[in-house]
């Protein structure tokens, strides 16, 4: 009996060294191994130097992709040219491979099929925007190329068009409201945000780059650029001379 508790004992004294051995070495590899860091998100980094730093900055490379898209794409959301073939992510139809940068087979391809009308297309990446009557009044409408799918961005029955889109924001004018606004759609959030309010402007011809938006406007008797600043929500005039200044660069 005496030999039989001897044993049981010394079964749990090696079976609790060897426990305590564990936890020892798994301290020692835990302490070992450092931490992951990300680039991405550093809040003492400002990759694109506009100001904002990476960790609230939604498009930290600003090449007009969101850090998000980026991620999706499988681009790098720090370098505004992940495939280094000189074009921006942005602008780059194959942003992974440095050996094309647009669509090389030379075949035209039908995007719309609709028998209504469709006009002011735009192009930014993979995704085409434009205005379509096929509900009896404008719409904007967008055509995804790498998935193939069509998708209706507005349905209010009043007038938007002149779309325009930077990513994975598209901006346009919008008459829902008695007189013309620009709207902005984000894809990613699925937010509708309206940009301009006054009931006299006039705005036209919005154009987007980025977390930049421009319109001219006509709210000084005549027409000028204006611009709205996404991240920042600050709205800036950009020319004052007296004549008329309008359709800003898409």
């Amino acid at each position: 009996m005496k030999n039989i508790i001897n044993q049981t004992c010394l079964i749990f004294l090696k079976r609790t060294c060897m426990f305590l051995l564990s936890l020892s070495l798994l301290s020692a590899l835990l302490t070992a191994v450092p931490t992951a860091t990300f680039a991405q998100g550093d809040c003492n980094d400002d990759t694109d130097g506009d100001g904002i730093l990476d960790c609230a900055d939604p498009d930290d490379d600003n090449d007009g992709l969101m850090d998000e898209e980026e991620i999706t794409f499988g681009t790098d959301p720090l370098i505004s040219d992940s495939d280094g073939d000189s074009v921006n992510d942005l602008n780059d139809v194959f942003p992974l491979s440095p050996l094309e940068t647009d669509d090389s087979d030379g075949l035209e391809t039908r995007i719309t099929s609709n028998t209504s009308s469709q006009y002011s297309p735009a192009i930014s990446g993979h995704r085409i925007v434009w205005e379509d009557y096929r509900n009896g009044n404008y719409d904007i409408y967008m055509y995804d190329i790498s998935t193939g799918l069509e998708t209706r961005i507005t349905s209010n029955t009043e007038t938007q068009y002149s779309p325009a889109i930077s990513g994975s924001r598209i901006v346009w004018q919008d008459h829902r409201n008695g007189h013309f606004d620009i709207y902005m759609y984000d894809i990613s959030t699925g937010l509708e945000t309206k940009i301009t309010s006054s009931l006299t402007n006039n705005p036209f011809s919005p154009a987007i780059s980025g977390n930049r938006i421009v319109w001219q406007d006509y709210r000084n008797g005549n027409y000028d650029i204006y611009m709205y600043d996404i991240s920042t929500g600050v709205e800036t005039r950009i020319t004052s001379n007296t004549a008329s200044q309008s359709n800003p660069a898409k």
